[in-house]
């Protein structure tokens, strides 16, 4: 009995700090990172289809890996789904981002990378 289907799909991706890698990272945060993200708010809060996504790059030494997930809310096809996020990557390939989603993307990153150096020992 399972109440909401899944999808998640995958690609290889470059390994750790190979061309490519880090703007995997920069992509994955605008496709679904926050409630303006470019899935999140497709699919999400506008049409309602899905209850979650998520995208990410895991970067590892000898390849890496991109998936994006997303958890389809009742009466929704796996397949329209589908389709939307192929429709939200071909749009991200071919117009690239916009300043702002990219600036956006680059100070989430770098905020992460701070807050994970913070010590709550000093």
């Amino acid at each position: 009995d399972v109440e909401l289907a899944r999808i998640t799909i995958a690609w290889p991706t470059p390994a750790y700090y190979a061309p490519g890698d880090g703007e995997l990272d920069l992509a994955a945060s605008i496709l679904a990172e926050g409630t303006s993200s470019r899935l999140h708010k497709r699919l999400v809060y506008d049409l309602q289809m899905a209850q979650s996504v998520w995208a990410h790059q895991s970067s590892g030494l000898l390849g890496s890996q991109f998936d994006i997930g997303v958890s389809i809310r009742k009466g929704h096809s796996a397949e329209r789904v589908l389709a939307i996020v192929d429709e939200e990557l071909d749009k991200l390939r071919t117009s690239g981002p916009t300043a702002v989603e990219l600036s956006r993307a680059q100070t989430s990153t770098l905020s992460s990378l701070v807050f994970a150096l913070e010590s709550l020992s000093t």
